[in-house]
């Protein structure tokens, strides 16, 4: 069994993407992504992958009026991510009400091959429990990403050992939460930017 000894050094936390119905309702809408939430969780991995280089394509004459074509590498690169890697991903556990925080991440695990943690439900005790999980020494100084309901994420602040978590607002999906405990346990809120109408500071 792990010591629980430490902490990682990066938690990032973010809601789940939009929802159909009431959003500041968790219960309502049904239980998965809207086709805007659907949209934000296929954008979300660019957040913390660099964009792979293109390939360069060059064209020369061939025989009988026809083009042969080269490709290699571009030198041009993309841009490097706005957030470091993480190396753990958790979500909500699913439920009949909402699948919509394991839904958001999975394109972000898929593209990293990390397989999602969701065993932790919204419940109090589960929430203590994932604070309790990440200060085991499998975590440390390792980034973890955390997507959740937006009526506990201050909850889930509060246990993971962040300061200053104030209520979500219940009309936002598009923010996101970083501790870098390196520095220091405070919050720091970041606009995603992912989306058209994404706000681009912090709320």
């Amino acid at each position: 069994m792990d010591v629980i000894t430490s902490k990682p050094l990066n938690v990032m936390i973010i809601r789940h993407g939009e929802k159909p119905g009431n959003p500041e309702d968790d219960k309502n809408g049904g239980p998965d992504l809207s086709v805007k939430g659907s949209a934000r969780a296929t954008a979300l991995p660019i957040l913390f992958l660099p964009i792979a280089k293109n390939l360069a394509c060059s064209l020369k004459n061939g025989d009988s009026g026809s083009f042969i074509a080269n490709y290699s590498p571009s030198q041009v690169a993309g841009p490097l991510p706005r957030f470091p890697v993480p190396d753990f991903i958790f979500s909500t556990a699913d439920s009949s009400e909402s699948k919509r925080p394991r839904q958001t991440v999975t394109p972000t695990a898929t593209a990293l091959g990390i397989t999602i943690n969701h065993s932790f439900s919204n419940k109090c005790s589960d929430i203590k429990a994932l604070g309790q999980e990440l200060k085991k020494e499998i975590y440390s100084n390792k980034t973890v990403l955390i997507c959740w309901h937006h009526g506990t994420i201050d909850n889930v602040a509060e246990a993971v050992g962040a300061t200053g978590a104030q209520k979500w607002d219940g009309t936002l999906f598009d923010l996101l939460w970083f501790i870098d405990f390196s520095q220091s346990s405070s919050i720091q809120k970041f606009g995603q930017m992912l989306l058209f109408g994404d706000n681009a500071t912090e709320q």
